[in-house]
């Protein structure tokens, strides 16, 4: 980060919230329509 404002820039945390895991997708797949 020290490097990056050094030099201007910003650094930004992003990425979508995480309201999902692996083991319920597998199981809502499993269980089918």
């Amino acid at each position: 980060r020290d490097v990056v404002r050094s030099y201007g820039g910003r650094v930004a945390i992003v990425g979508d919230p995480k309201d999902h895991d692996t083991r319920s997708l597998l199981r809502r797949v499993r269980q089918g329509p």
